[in-house]
C-alpha cells in the first residue's frame, strides 16, 4: 500500500436429468414452478447475493416486475448463488427454455461469451459489466469513471486531514474506472491531498478490503471510497469503527450504515432496464453495451455536514459531466 494508484481494479449447480425447480413472481407472490413448462415470454434473474446487495439488482427486479403484464412475462429469481454459481445457473436457465436472462455482471468473462454462443436462442443481459457480442449478450452499467471522478471532488473538498483512500476489491474494469476516475477528481480540486488506493485482490491469501482499510485510515485517511462489490460491507464495517466517512457506490449503505456512509452514486437503471427488457421481447435485442450516467446522492442523516460550497461545487461539476461539458482526465501526482 502507499501513496499511488495502481492499475487493476463475478452453489454449482449440478444439472442432471432432473426439472430444475425455480421461483416465479405470479401475482405478487413467490411460486415455485418450473421454467421449462412456463408459458409467455421467460425472464430470469441470476445473482451472486442478495438482491439487495446491489441498487442497480433491484432495478432489474423493478424492470422485469413493471413489464410482467405487458409481456405477458414469468419472472424467475435466482439469487445468493454465490459468484461461482453464476455461470452454471445461466446454464441451467437457458437450457431449461429462457428468453432472458438478466445476470450479474460479475459473472466471469470468457465463460458467459461462450455460453451466450452456445444459445443464441436466448438474450444475456450482464448487470454491473461492459461485455457485448453484438448479437445475444448486452449489458448495462453505470458510467464509473464519471461516478468516480464526482466522489472524488466531494472527498477532496471534505477531507480536513488531506489524506483520502480507495479501497477495490477485484481488477475488473468496473472497479479499475471508478478508482481512476476518483483519482481525477481528487487531483482536479487539489493536487496535494494525500491519495492511497490498491485492491484487495493483490493482497494475497491475506488481504481483504477490510485490512486495506485500516492500513489507509492508519496512513491518516479520513474519507475513503469503497468500491468492493459485496465486499464493501466490510469496508463500512471498519470505516464505522473507526469513525471515518465512507463513499459508496450503491445508496443503499445508508441504510445499513447511517452514520458512515456519507454518499454515493445512482443511475437510472430502471428505464434503461427496462428498455433492454422490451428488446429483448420485440426481438430487437442488439447485443450492445449501454453506459448509465450516474448522479450524486447525498446520506440525508449526513448531509448537514457538507458545507453549502462544497455541494454547490460538486452538483456544479455534476452538470458538467452529464452535458459532456468536462474533460475528466486531469494530470495526477500519484502514478
Amino acid at each position: 500500500m502507499g501513496k499511488r494508484f495502481l492499475w487493476g481494479l463475478g452453489a454449482i449447480l449440478a444439472i442432471g436429468g432432473v426439472g430444475l425447480g425455480l421461483f416465479f413472481f405470479q401475482g405478487g407472490r413467490l411460486e415455485k414452478s418450473d421454467l421449462g413448462q412456463a408459458e409467455g415470454f421467460q425472464i430470469a434473474l441470476v445473482f451472486s447475493g442478495a438482491k439487495g446487495d446491489s441498487a442497480l439488482w433491484l432495478a432489474a427486479e423493478e424492470a422485469a416486475e413493471g413489464l410482467k403484464g405487458d409481456l405477458d412475462a414469468f419472472i424467475s429469481l435466482r439469487e445468493k448463488v454465490g459468484q461461482e454459481g453464476l455461470l452454471a445457473s445461466a446454464e441451467a436457465l437457458a437450457s431449461r427454455g429462457a428468453a432472458l436472462i438478466l445476470l450479474d455482471g460479475t459473472v466471469e468473462e470468457a465463460g458467459i461469451l461462450a455460453l451466450a454462443k452456445a444459445h443464441p436462442e436466448t438474450d444475456f443481459l450482464l448487470l454491473g459489466a461492459s461485455l457485448e457480442n453484438g448479437s445475444n449478450l448486452a449489458s448495462v452499467y453505470g458510467d464509473v469513471r464519471g461516478a468516480g471522478y464526482l466522489l472524488g471532488v466531494l472527498a477532496a473538498y471534505q477531507t480536513r486531514n488531506d489524506v483520502v483512500a480507495a479501497v477495490a476489491g477485484g481488477e475488473d474494469r468496473q472497479s479499475k474506472g471508478m478508482l481512476l476516475g476518483f483519482q481525477y477528481g481528487v487531483a482536479s480540486v487539489d493536487p496535494n491531498v494525500q491519495f492511497h488506493g490498491d485492491f484487495a485482490s493483490r493482497q494475497g491469501a491475506d488481504g481483504s478490503p477490510g485490512k486495506l482499510a485500516e492500513g489507509f485510515i492508519s496512513y491518516g485517511a479520513d474519507i475513503v471510497l469503497s468500491a468492493c462489490g459485496q465486499e464493501d460491507r466490510e469496508v463500512f464495517d471498519v470505516l464505522e469503527n473507526s469513525g471515518v466517512y465512507g463513499l459508496a457506490s450503491d445508496p443503499a449503505f445508508f441504510a445499513s450504515h447511517p452514520g458512515t456512509a456519507l454518499a454515493a452514486v445512482h443511475g437510472d437503471y430502471l428505464t434503461v432496464l427496462a428498455d433492454q427488457i422490451r428488446a429483448a421481447a420485440a426481438g430487437s435485442f442488439e447485443g450492445e453495451a449501454v453506459a448509465v450516467p450516474m448522479a450524486l446522492e447525498f446520506n440525508e442523516a449526513l448531509k448537514a455536514r457538507i458545507p453549502a460550497r462544497t455541494l454547490e461545487r460538486v452538483l456544479a461539476v455534476e452538470e458538467q459531466i452529464r452535458k459532456g461539458e468536462l474533460d475528466m482526465e486531469v494530470a495526477v501526482p500519484w502514478q
